[in-house]
């Protein structure tokens, strides 16, 4: 029978073993997808989900303004 502490050694070393793969395939897919951006001089792509919130708060001021008169 193995001592409980080594099955859970075990248990840890694999799953930082998986975690660390999982994160260099993330810093991969991201870097391709620079590398994408990059070659297709897709600047704006990031912009375009800040746009959304700068035109929300653009509403809630023209609905202030429309308080006040």
């Amino acid at each position: 029978m193995k001592n409980p502490d080594d099955v859970y050694y075990k248990m840890y070393k694999d799953a930082k073993e998986k975690a660390k793969a999982a994160k260099d395939i993330a810093i991969e897919a991201y870097l391709a997808a620079e590398e994408i951006k990059l070659t297709y001089n897709l600047n704006n792509v990031d912009s375009s989900d800040s746009d959304d919130d700068s035109d929300s708060s653009s509403n809630d001021n023209d609905n202030d303004n429309d308080n006040d008169k």
